[in-house]
């Protein structure tokens, strides 16, 4: 490396410490309100870093995520105890801001080699793309993915070039991995590579068959998969029975996965068809990997700018459009940067450098400012709701909510990562000295409402699942990290009874009040459409419910209020379950 090139390196790396020191230093002093939950993203992983502290696994599977479960826990683990809970959202954010941010700029800077005004320009298109925006400094997978998609679609464009090593594979294959155990959608990264390899050469690779390097890749590519996922590997089979719609597959990127495949499959069906393979064969010895690849990428790129282009035509929100593109935000921003022009050989800084690094610098204080207000705001309603909790204690043992995602409160953050993720046969209150934090002990008198459990028909001892797990549990040199997941999620089958089991640590005698949101939400859902479109749909639940409590279980319902917490109704039921006043 010549002199120069030695200062360039030095200097890059001293301008990227000062960005993120300063892109840091706003998640720490300006943060997003972690309360201010618009979907169960923050909640799943806090409650996974939690059991991977006390208990040494994570519960969730659906939604792997476990480096981001896993890394932060370590952390945690080696530094100082905080009694405050938000200590550990903060931490483990600032964790992977720091490997996201150094991803995305030495991603760029090594990797992609575009020039220091490009790298700027894209950090800064970061801070206004809704999907971007929205989700860099969340605890979720969105922002770290990022970096790793730059890192894949960059490396995966070098495979087909002249004198590309098998180092690039290796590390095009371990950088996958990682992607897609953090979130399994991600394998849509991959497709590029796999259409663009139908088009490599052996003076490509050298003396290597393509083919070979396509299974190099893939072999490579599962054994670190399997490395990466190991804590959760014997639930990944059910990961799929999860998804019950269209909707919810489409949502995760697999529709347009298999839209594709089935597109290569008609197109690889009419070429036997009509007796193709000599137009194929040209086709082929004309078309570059490399052009292939870039073809792709494109392909995906338009499709993304068509989905925001039409989700604004619809008048969505700048957020709705942010939630509702966030699965596809990794491969956009990842196959974007193969379309920037790369650094001339001997850079310098100019005015126009100067300026795009101000304007980045003002986006981030924007940023900052947004948080600050958004906290502000935020705090303001988690003291409301706290009042109403705390008033309707006063007259009863416990307050229970009904399940919901979106909420603007520290209390139901606490509660709702216990209910839906924690470790599912010991609530936080039970193991209180292996915690990372303080409980608050008024949460001790909150519980979730146990209603996503009432009521199945299904015998859980009956299910293939029920067996496969029972069947690894017997094995003698089960691991601890995979004995502990299946059993929580052995515990999960296990159904509640509306009248014994209402609630965790229930009691016959116990009087609580229910706490019941208009439409089933706290908050509006930004990816739901806007404004509760079935008005009725909490009053039918309250009146099923409660039917179901005074005429099988005896209880009393002693009063029903109406209060509004953000402009949002909610419906607060007094029940009694005490014996004497059965009839």
């Amino acid at each position: 490396m010549s002199q120069f090139q030695h200062n360039k390196f030095f200097s890059l790396c001293i301008y990227g410490i000062f960005l993120l020191i300063l892109i840091v230093s706003v998640g720490i002093f300006f943060p997003n309100p972690y309360f201010h939950a618009t979907c169960d993203c923050e909640t799943l992983y806090f409650s996974g870093i939690v059991s991977a502290y006390a208990n040494g696994y994570q519960v969730d599977f659906i939604h792997p995520g476990v480096p981001l479960v896993f890394i932060p826990s370590f952390f945690l683990s080696i530094l100082p105890f905080n009694e405050d809970p938000e200590y550990l959202l903060l931490q483990s954010r600032v964790v992977l801001m720091i490997l996201n941010f150094s991803m995305i700029y030495l991603g760029l800077i090594l990797i992609v080699r575009t020039s220091l005004l490009c790298t700027i320009l894209f950090i800064s298109f970061l801070f206004l793309f809704p999907a971007s925006n929205y989700y860099l400094e969340l605890l979720c997978p969105i922002g770290i993915l990022i970096g790793v998609g730059i890192i894949v679609c960059s490396l995966g464009l070098k495979i087909g070039a002249q004198g590309s090593s098998k180092s690039t594979l290796f590390w095009y294959s371990v950088a996958l991995a990682f992607a897609v155990s953090i979130k399994f959608h991600s394998i849509l990264l991959v497709v590029p590579f796999l259409i663009a390899s139908l088009f490599l050469k052996k003076n490509d690779t050298g003396s290597t068959s393509p083919m070979f390097i396509v299974l190099l890749v893939l072999l490579t590519f599962f054994c670190f998969f399997g490395a990466f996922t190991f804590p959760i590997l014997p639930m990944l089979p059910f990961w799929m029975t999860h998804f019950t719609s269209l909707q919810e597959l489409k949502e995760v990127g697999l529709i347009p996965l298999l839209i594709g495949l089935v597109f290569v499959m008609a197109l690889v069906f009419l070429a036997i068809r009509f007796n193709l393979p000599e137009t194929i064969k040209k086709l082929r010895s004309n078309t570059t990997y490399k052009d292939a690849y870039i073809f792709m990428s494109s392909f995906f790129v338009l499709a993304v700018i068509y989905s925001l282009i039409n989700a604004f035509l619809k008048e969505a929100t700048y957020i709705e459009v942010g939630i509702a593109t966030r699965n596809y935000a990794a491969p956009f921003l990842g196959f974007i940067v193969l379309f920037l022009p790369r650094s001339e050989a001997e850079e310098k800084i100019q005015l126009r450098t100067i300026i795009a690094s101000v304007v980045l610098i003002i986006l981030i204080s924007v940023r900052g400012y947004q948080n600050k207000e958004l906290y502000t705001s935020a705090s303001k309603i988690n003291l409301g709701f706290r009042s109403l909790i705390e008033e309707s204690l006063q007259d009863s043992d416990y307050a229970v909510f009904f399940p919901a995602s979106a909420f603007i409160s520290k209390d139901l953050f606490l509660l709702f990562s216990d209910y839906r993720y924690g470790e599912r046969r010991v609530m936080f209150e039970d193991q209180v000295d292996g915690l990372p934090f303080r409980l608050d002990p008024k949460l001790k008198s909150m519980r979730i409402l146990n209603s996503r459990h009432f009521g199945s028909p299904i015998d859980a001892s009956s299910k293939f699942s029920y067996w496969y797990i029972n069947k690894l549990l017997s094995l003698k040199y089960l691991p601890d990290i995979h004995r502990g997941i299946l059993e929580d999620n052995k515990f999960y089958f296990k159904n509640k009874d509306i009248c014994n089991e209402p609630y965790e640590s229930f009691n016959h005698g116990d009087t609580f009040s229910l706490f019941v949101p208009d439409g089933l939400r706290y908050l509006e859902d930004p990816s739901s459409g806007g404004p509760n479109n079935e008005p009725d749909k909490a009053r039918n639940f309250i009146d099923k419910l409660t039917n179901a409590w005074q005429n099988k279980c005896g209880f009393e319902v002693l009063e029903k209020k109406v209060k509004f917490f953000k402009n949002k109704k909610i419906y607060i039921l007094e029940i009694d379950t005490r014996p004497s006043i059965k009839g």
